[in-house]
């Protein structure tokens, strides 16, 4: 209250960002957060970067034209941008075949390509490190089991590889494919969490797996009983 009343009612635009919002747990961090989004003036805009969707209430926010997210599909690369980082980071060009093969193995996530680019320094050693590029690599492997071990429970992740099981899904399609309870709410906290979740289309109620972590999960497979695994592919293949 004290900062937004010695605010100035007008001046020139003005943003103010925050990185990694999503280290910012506390609730009355996020109370009092939701509660400046409220009554914010109006040359003032908060930009927020975050692996999760902050709980701010965005849902209001949404209805009224306030929000503007830029989400995973958003901030893939395209096939410009990642001509403008191999011109930025290598010392040759890679074939117009081999980026855009990186492009569809990557699903143009910065992350990948920059792997790509750190770890070559041939076309031809480009080139080998593309038919490398999956979510099985040690280095994404590790790398996703990091994310996974630090925001869900060992029952959750559970879940989630069994979702990997599909190459995309419903709600309802997951409800009848997976045992559990709440399966819905779960979903959508996986989506808030950051992990990977796209949605083709923004109004549809499909989902899908980035790429690579789709590849990934379908690497963990192993680590679901044989009877699960079964009965998952049995329950697919009827759906």
């Amino acid at each position: 209250e004290r900062w937004l009343a010695e605010l100035p009612e007008q001046r020139a635009a003005c943003r103010l960002v925050v990185d990694e919002f999503e280290h910012l747990t506390h609730p009355d961090i996020l109370a009092g957060l939701a509660h400046w989004l409220r009554h914010q003036p109006p040359w003032l805009t908060l930009t927020l970067a975050s692996r999760s969707r902050p709980a701010l209430g965005l849902a209001s926010l949404r209805l009224r034209g306030e929000l503007e997210e830029i989400d995973l599909s958003a901030l893939a690369f395209d096939s410009e941008e990642a001509q403008t980082l191999c011109a930025e980071q290598l010392s040759f060009p890679p074939t117009r075949v081999s980026l855009e093969r990186a492009l569809r193995r990557s699903g143009g996530w910065v992350m990948a390509l920059n792997w790509l680019v750190e770890r070559t320094t041939t076309r031809a050693g480009f080139d080998a490190l593309v038919e490398r590029l999956n979510g099985g690599h040690p280095d994404f492997v590790a790398w996703f089991d990091e994310l996974l071990a630090e925001a869900l429970p060992p029952e959750e992740r559970e879940l989630m590889l069994q979702l990997g099981v599909l190459e995309r899904f419903t709600p309802e399609l997951m409800a009848r494919l997976l045992e559990g309870e709440r399966l819905t709410q779960r979903l959508e906290a996986f989506e808030q969490a950051g992990l990977f979740i796209e949605r083709p289309d923004p109004h549809a109620q499909w989902y899908r797996f980035q790429r690579l972590f789709g590849e990934y999960l379908r690497h963990r497979r192993h680590e679901l009983s044989l009877a699960t695994q079964r009965t998952l592919h049995q329950r697919a293949s009827q759906a």
